[in-house]
């Protein structure tokens, strides 16, 4: 359901289209890192790519931190909080639109059909090419991560309990 090779693809069209882009596949093994690391070679991306493996928090914010954006390629989503730590970090998010992925992200990413490096790397380049656009998606990617945090959505739910006149939940 994760969909690494869509990365991996994308990251050939965009090398073969003159970008001079590097991606990190992070996450636990799910059993695809053995395919991904050889259709990495297959690609000719071996120097291209890493693979550091699960990402504890402090990591999380390292590798995020030295980033230019996230590509989110899951073939099945609901609310990934991969999206919103991006987001939070100020990465300009380009995401599969699957599942809830289009309610979450609205106007905040660039949303790509699944299983379409074609398109991802259509939406990468447009970056690359737009400052001001990539700009205007890490601020809107900020405020939904805001939005989308603890304290804003625990008050959001007890506004709704007082209106629908149930008792708040301590």
């Amino acid at each position: 359901i994760y969909g690494p090779e869509v990365a991996l693809e994308t990251l050939r069209r965009l090398h073969d289209r003159g970008v001079d882009a590097r991606l990190t596949l992070a996450g636990q093994d799910k059993g695809s890192e053995s395919l991904c690391r050889r259709r990495t070679e297959e690609l000719g991306l071996g120097g291209a790519v890493r693979f550091p493996g699960f990402l504890d928090a402090a990591a999380k914010v390292r590798e995020l931190a030295v980033h230019d954006l996230y590509l989110h390629t899951n073939r099945v989503d609901n609310t990934p909080v991969s999206v919103l730590e991006a987001a939070a970090s100020g990465l300009p998010v380009v995401a599969a639109a699957v599942g809830g992925v289009p309610d979450l992200l609205g106007d905040a990413g660039i949303l790509v059909p699944a299983d379409d490096p074609d398109a991802a790397a259509d939406a990468i380049t447009s970056l690359v090419g737009s400052p001001e656009e990539t700009r205007r998606l890490s601020r809107a990617g900020r405020a939904l991560a805001e939005k989308s945090a603890w304290p804003r959505v625990h008050e959001r739910w007890r506004e709704l309990f007082r209106e629908l006149g149930l008792e708040e939940a301590s």
